[in-house]
């Protein structure tokens, strides 16, 4: 049933029963005269249409009775059910987009029943009569949501029977059917939190966005009431914030609604109401949120320089690590479009007749766009080379896939092997042309370097090539080579094939084993190995049964290992991180997220880190930056929601994605960004720039990636405190904020630093 009818002929006009109805907010959809309806003697029919279909008998029957208290003056003989009302002679009113919520008819019929006092008196009788769950004074209906928040713990419940319809907070009610005479219950009220702080930023979105004056749909501002009951003074706080924000008529009708509330607990988060469920850090309820101090607090004032000082530091910068002698790391914090590749060509072009430059870039296509940059500068072509990369020849596809899998394995000589036997076997062949020029261009390697003025190349690149050779160069590094490079060797052997190595009794190799496996499981150990060892063939791999993730020749490099059991086959591993090794010349860094203190524990007894004075200059987009969930990957694929959340408040329905990589495939969502950029590759891209842009997800490494290299730094990552990353406020540069990380401060600091590294390159490329 949808449709309820009342039939009035007993004198009262249509007139009367309207304004009442506007009083009480009853949606009247028609009324119409009936035939006996005169000028003497009004006769009429209203008809109410619910938002929800009502297939209870039993709820229908509440409807019909709380209609009748609404409107005495009804007939009474027109109750049934079955009742048919026959057309009149014409409409008097019409709305067809008039449907009544049953939780707000519900409000209506508290109003109309305490307007002349009595009211629990007159609610326990019409509770009573019709069998309704009475618990405090209380009638135990409502949106269904509210079920989850009664007590049901009470003996009472096992002879309640729970009526209801509908599932969503829009379109739902219950009514609980009481089968004992007693229809009244009392239960033990909670207590009220003492103080909860509800100005400002509270940690809930949807509370912030009432409390600021945003036009909230009934059932939101319903869920924050019976949140902010439970505070002290937050009924008030309430109350004035309609009566701030809405019309006055609105701000009275739920100060009069309040006392007719059920004493519910405080309604818990749903998606139901809260367009941020999934999006944010909810503890269960709105109260239980805005408990918990998530806020981020800036802990000082920075100042900003104009764009001209900003740029003249890093220009400064750059010329007096340039005239520095001897060895080091120069640390030059370049923020992102401030115009670092711009300074440094300058630098280039200043020097370029006394010195030669090489510059390292994290990918090959910066590589090629820096290449472009020097040629637009005025450089001569002739005077820059730029190192030619496997990745950059399509028709070696094959070969490169093959020499990556066999680089993970530690078999680095297989690569010229493989080219070589390539070259050999198309030489002659006229058609393959193409392909035996993209071979020789790789297999010319650093003999083609000689003697080049200005060499642009990959970081990768960069760590092959000997200390004689580079020793004739300024070395120029481009972003940040730590986390994009270094922070990034890690290899695993399985248990199995290091007790095959040292039954075999594989020279050298065979002590690393016993090293690595003299750990018990989950124990990370700092280790310092001599290198030097000959690299392992195919064929040796190949009798010591090693499988493709196994990376043998590569342990001798080995400066942290971790004895673990992975999640997905329960096979036992030696995970080990390889710090990559820096020959004692100078090399100039640039990038926005260098982390000095960082540096100078990688480089500690090693080479000297020197940092420059940084003048930041303010960016000029708008950021706006949610916090209130740390949406992980795991996090993020039960949150899928997000992506929409993130189009909708941008009102955008294009709007730039940058998420992990495989995002596409787990949200739904096809087209992230127009540029294919993911958590991973977004270094040095100014593809997005100018455009509005959401980067969703906090991209965390996984737990061993962190405790390897904090290892290796010297911290205590074996402690129990830091067993598992917990939530907890921390000190981070200029901020404090709450996150999933670790006790020991090293720890943490390189998590966050992998953390801001990322996020800021996402970030910073699109201003």
């Amino acid at each position: 049933m949808q449709v309820f009818g009342l039939d009035f002929d007993n004198g009262i006009c249509f007139e009367d029963i309207q304004q009442r109805c506007k009083r009480l907010q009853i949606p009247i959809s028609f009324a119409y005269h009936t035939y006996n309806s005169s000028e003497v003697q009004e006769r009429f029919r209203i008809v109410l249409i619910c938002d929800i279909y009502v297939n209870d008998i039993y709820i229908v029957k509440i409807i019909r009775a709380m209609l009748e208290k609404i409107f005495p003056e009804c007939d009474k003989s027109c109750k049934n059910l079955d009742r048919v009302f026959l057309g009149g002679k014409e409409l008097i009113y019409v709305d067809g987009n008039a449907h009544i919520a049953l939780v707000q008819l519900l409000y209506s019929f508290y109003v109309w029943i305490d307007k002349e006092g009595n009211y629990k008196r007159k609610l326990l009788s019409f509770c009573t009569k019709n069998r309704i769950l009475m618990i405090n004074n209380r009638a135990v209906m409502g949106t269904v949501n509210l079920l989850d928040n009664l007590d049901k713990n009470d003996e009472f419940w096992d002879s309640a029977i729970i009526h209801k319809i509908g599932n969503t907070q829009e379109s739902s009610f219950f009514i609980v059917e009481s089968k004992k005479e007693m229809h009244q219950r009392n239960i033990r009220i909670p207590k009220k939190v003492k103080k909860v702080d509800v100005s400002g930023e509270s940690g809930c979105r949807l509370l912030d966005k009432f409390l600021q004056g945003d036009r909230l749909e009934h059932n939101q501002r319903f869920a924050i009431l019976t949140n902010m009951l439970w505070i002290k003074g937050g009924k008030q706080k309430f109350v004035d914030t309609l009566e701030q924000y809405y019309e006055n008529e609105t701000a009275q009708k739920w100060q009069a609604d309040i006392k007719y509330m059920f004493q519910y607990k405080p309604m818990r988060c749903a998606d139901s109401f809260c367009p941020y469920y999934g999006i944010c850090n909810q503890y269960g309820t709105i109260l239980e949120t805005i408990s918990i101090n998530r806020k981020v607090v800036k802990l000082y004032d920075e100042i900003y320089y104009p764009l001209e000082e900003g740029v003249v530091c890093v220009s400064d910068a750059l010329e007096q690590a340039y005239r520095t002698y001897g060895s080091g790391i120069h640390l030059i914090k370049a923020q992102t479009a401030i115009g670092k590749t711009t300074q440094y060509i300058n630098l280039i072009k200043k020097h370029i007749e006394e010195r030669k430059f090489l510059i390292a870039l994290p990918t090959n296509i910066l590589k090629q766009q820096v290449n472009a940059d020097l040629l637009k500068a005025g450089i001569d072509k002739d005077d820059v080379f730029v190192t030619a990369s496997m990745g950059e020849e399509p028709l070696l596809y094959e070969e490169a896939e093959l020499i990556q899998g066999n680089h993970e394995q530690g078999l680095h000589n297989e690569k010229m092997k493989i080219l070589k036997e390539v070259y050999e076997e198309i030489k002659d062949d006229p058609f393959q042309k193409m392909k035996l020029e993209a071979c020789e261009r790789i297999l010319k390697g650093l003999d083609e370097l000689k003697n080049q003025r200005i060499i642009v190349t990959t970081h990768a690149y960069l760590m092959q090539m000997s200390e004689e050779f580079l020793s004739e160069y300024t070395i120029i590094v481009d972003e940040d080579i730590l986390q994009l490079q270094v922070f990034n060797q890690f290899y695993s052997v399985s248990e199995n094939c290091l007790n095959r190595i040292i039954e075999q009794g594989v020279p050298g190799y065979s002590e690393i084993a016993r090293k690595m496996l003299d750990a018990k499981e989950n124990e990370y150990k700092k280790i310092e190995l001599s290198c030097g060892l000959p690299e392992l063939e195919w064929e040796q791999m190949e009798q010591l049964e090693a499988c493709t993730s196994d990376n043998i020749n590569d342990m001798q490099y080995a400066g942290a290992s971790v004895k673990m059991r992975l999640q997905s086959s329960g096979e036992r591993v030696i995970k080990y991180f390889c710090p990559a090794a820096f020959y004692p010349l100078k090399y100039i860094v640039l990038s926005a997220t260098l982390n000095v203190d960082i540096y100078r524990k990688y480089f500690a007894g090693k080479l000297h880190v020197y940092s420059y004075k940084e003048k930041k200059v303010a960016y000029k987009g708008q950021l706006v930056q949610y916090t209130y969930h740390s949406l992980g990957r795991r996090d993020l694929s039960k949150k899928m929601q997000v992506f929409d959340f993130a189009r909708m408040i941008s009102h955008n329905p294009k709007l730039e994605i940058i998420t992990f990589k495989e995002g596409r495939v787990i949200s739904g969502v096809r087209d992230m960004n127009s540029k294919n950029l993911h958590f991973g590759n977004t270094t040095g891209i100014n593809a997005l720039a100018g455009r509005d842009m959401a980067i969703v997800g906090t991209p965390y490494k996984v737990e061993e990636t962190y405790k390897l290299i904090a290892c290796y730094l010297g911290a205590d990552v074996n402690n129990e405190i830091d067993d598992k990353p917990r939530p907890r406020r921390v000190e981070y540069k200029n901020y404090s904020f709450y996150i999933t990380s670790y006790s020991d401060k090293l720890l943490r600091t390189v998590q966050l630093y992998a953390l801001e590294s990322e996020l800021e390159q996402c970030v910073e490329h699109a201003y």
